[in-house]
């Protein structure tokens, strides 16, 4: 799941009635969640810093102290890819016939680049069981 979808759900379910929810404070949230991101070890540090010139950057300047600290603190919230992700192109166009239709008419060169571009972003799944988190 990724945290725009973690925020939207919380969001969706601020009604709820108060005994089947748990307040946490922000900064304990955050901390948690990128703990359990980390244990899931998909950070690719390669591709990361491939990726974001960025990170590169304040990396050669000593701004931050490694690619995978930034990831885990910042680049997940920010809706940075940890990795390269492959789509299912069947499963990624039956699941978006938006994004096929995209394809069809010229706007979007590939299922693949739509999620690299966009649908990552959207909280598209690339694959079924797809997870970050």
């Amino acid at each position: 799941m990724q945290f725009s979808q973690i925020k939207c759900h919380i969001n969706m379910n601020k009604g709820e009635v108060a005994e089947n929810l748990v307040s946490l404070p922000v900064n304990l949230f955050l901390r948690l969640l990128a703990a359990a991101v980390e244990k899931k070890n998909i950070f690719d540090e390669n591709f990361y810093l491939r990726e974001y010139s960025d990170i590169r950057e304040a990396l050669a300047n000593k701004k931050i102290a490694s690619a995978a600290e930034h990831y885990y603190k910042v680049g997940y919230f920010e809706g940075r890819f940890p990795r390269e992700i492959l789509i299912d192109e069947t499963f990624y166009l039956d699941a978006n016939p938006d994004v096929a239709d995209a394809i069809r008419k010229g706007n979007v060169s590939s299922a693949q680049e739509h999620f690299n571009y966009s649908g990552f972003h959207d909280g598209r799944q690339p694959f079924r069981d797809f997870s970050l988190f």
